[in-house]
């Protein structure tokens, strides 16, 4: 009898560790309480076939963890749920989701006054706009100083301090 509530026990906590591990993943997302509570019970039915049943029942053990939790993250990416939790489409370019990248290219060449100290990111005002700069060449820029556009780096403006562009 004790055999059998060994076997029941490890098998019992291989679909504990996979619940746990679902949990994780489509309910309770990030690598928190669940997860960590997948990976004690994988390692404490891990040791107790080791412990119970010799080396080669804790390798079985670790090999059918390991396979159980594979299928399960299979079959549960092939439902609906996992399409429902996920996005299925990337947001580019052609579709419209770098707006940002177009409108910061009519600030190009344009001077305008910073702000604040960039150091070397701060914010510079350009034609009434308040807008995200980054220091080109110099440390650092002070407040109040004439600067002029560069170049565009992602969503900030490259500016260089305009006593600086001359030379």
């Amino acid at each position: 009898m004790t055999i059998l509530s060994d076997i029941f026990s490890i098998i019992l906590g291989l679909l504990g560790a996979i619940f746990f591990f679902a949990m994780e993943l489509f309910v309770i997302p990030g690598f928190g309480v669940m997860g960590v509570l997948g990976v004690i019970l994988i390692a404490a039915t891990t040791f107790t076939a080791y412990k119970n049943f010799g080396i080669e029942a804790g390798f079985y053990t670790i090999l059918a963890g390991l396979l159980l939790t594979g299928l399960a993250f299979y079959y549960f990416t092939k439902k609906k749920l996992f399409k429902r939790a996920t996005l299925q489409y990337r947001l580019s370019k052609e579709d419209g989701f770098a707006i940002r990248q177009l409108l910061l290219e009519e600030y190009m060449d344009k001077e305008g006054i910073a702000l604040t100290t960039l150091r070397p990111i701060g914010i510079v005002k350009i034609e009434d706009e308040r807008l995200d700069a980054v220091v080109e060449g110099s440390l650092f820029i002070k407040k109040d100083t004439k600067v002029k556009v560069t170049d565009i780096d992602g969503n900030k403006l490259v500016v260089k301090n305009l006593e600086e562009v001359g030379k």
